[in-house]
């Protein structure tokens, strides 16, 4: 597994506080213009005979200068306005992907971090799983509770040499981001074929879904990664963040007698998926690198925080501590492209005392599509993330939602 980031750098990420946000607006130029138009009056009745005397302001002036508010006095006074000012500006504002300061007012609230360290594992040492031989082709439906997954990557050679001229011909002719993006969708991210009714097999697929926004809701199983330490101020951001691509679990894996108690212990899309692993996002037209980056990490915080939360309360249930083992399991898998090339990371919760803390986004792989090396390397990335999300990190929830759906009363002899 790879190794998260370093006490040091998760110590000063908690250090970082919000940039106060600038205000403008038009009462200084104003007052500074009335101000001199007073001031030309006084000299015309002091060089008048018999004129008013411009020792009492004209009354638009009285008004306007009563309106100005006196300058603070102290440093606290000064940083209750900076965030009044900050308040106001979210508020008329509200925060987007796009924000200049969107890392600042939520990332570092959060103790999102990224580590930039840059790293290259082997797939097969990070899974922990047996590399097949050179030349030797590997189905990965062959493997138990897998035989019905329809998301796994079998390339051939010419596949192989198709995809780096293809990508080739991309960057000569200089095509644009959406061209890139729709090309990987086809080629690389596969989807499960769908059905109206439910297999009744029990195995494990994989759902992939483009763009589907899922906000926090009150009250619900899928909440938003709470702010730390919780005596920051609220951001006000929404998290309605619909990321390029996205593979989930699907429900048929569990036994439809149960599938409607499963909300009782986490969230379920409209009686359909559940506890994504992956999350995909490629770079777009009029959007930089570290943009994309920013969106996939928001959607992979949320997946991410949802999954702590539902081991958090089956721990509670089993009425056991955090382990290591637990620990292991909480994580998500990030893929991001930028044309031809593409990043493998991976996110991994950051707890202490079985509470969370934020969480850490690492670099695991990068390469581009330009040689048949790199395109079978994305190949096994894809591949075997696909196989820990739908053998461990599936198992994982299930066993999961057994605990804490035991413990609310349910009788879960069946689900296993």
């Amino acid at each position: 597994m790879a190794p998260k980031a370093g006490d040091s750098e998760s110590t000063s990420s908690r250090s970082l506080r919000r940039r106060d946000t600038p205000t403008t607006g038009e009462t200084p130029a104003t007052e500074a213009t009335l101000l001199e138009k007073d001031a030309g009056n006084k000299s015309k009745a002091q060089q008048t005979p018999g004129r008013k005397s411009a020792a009492t302001p004209e009354p638009a002036l009285t008004k306007v200068l009563s309106e100005v508010p006196s300058p603070p006095h102290s440093s606290a006074e000064l940083r209750s306005n900076a965030e009044t000012e900050s308040r106001t500006v979210s508020s008329e504002f509200p925060i987007t992907i796009r924000s200049p300061q969107f890392q600042a007012q939520v990332f570092q609230p959060r103790n999102i971090v990224i580590n930039s360290e840059k790293r290259t594992e082997e797939v097969h040492e990070h899974f922990q799983t047996e590399k097949p031989s050179d030349g030797a082709t590997f189905s990965y439906t062959s493997l138990e509770g897998l035989e019905a997954a329809g998301v796994f990557l079998s390339l051939t050679d010419d596949n192989v040499a198709r995809i780096v001229d293809e990508y080739d011909f991309m960057r000569s002719t200089m095509l644009c981001d959406e061209e890139y993006a729709t090309f990987a969708r086809e080629t690389f991210f596969l989807r499960q074929r769908r059905l109206k009714s439910y297999p009744i097999d029990r195995k494990w697929r994989a759902e992939r879904v483009f763009h589907l926004v899922c906000s926090p809701e009150p009250l619900s199983s899928w909440q938003a990664p709470p702010l730390y330490p919780a005596t920051v101020p609220t951001d006000g951001y929404k998290w309605d963040i619909h990321p390029d691509c996205a593979y989930w679990l699907s429900l048929t894996g569990f036994n439809s007698r149960y599938r409607s108690e499963l909300q009782q212990a986490v969230f379920v899309h409209r009686d359909w998926i559940t506890c994504p692993y992956l999350t995909v996002e490629f770079k777009k037209h009029n959007q930089s690198g570290a943009q994309a980056l920013t969106q996939a990490l928001t959607a992979a915080a949320l997946a991410l925080f949802n999954r702590f939360e539902l081991k958090r309360k089956a721990l509670e249930a089993e009425a056991r501590n955090w382990s290591e083992g637990d620990a292991e399991m909480t994580r998500h898998y990030v893929i991001t492209f930028f044309e031809a090339r593409y990043t493998i990371w991976i996110l991994l919760a950051d707890v202490k005392d079985a509470t969370w803390t934020g969480c850490t986004l690492g670099r695991l792989y990068t390469s581009a599509c330009v040689s048949s090396a790199s395109v079978r390397a994305l190949e096994s990335w894809i591949n075997e993330i696909h196989r820990w999300g739908l053998q461990k990190h599936a198992g994982d929830c299930h066993g999961d939602m057994m605990r804490i759906l035991e413990a609310n009363g349910t009788d879960v002899s069946m689900m296993k």
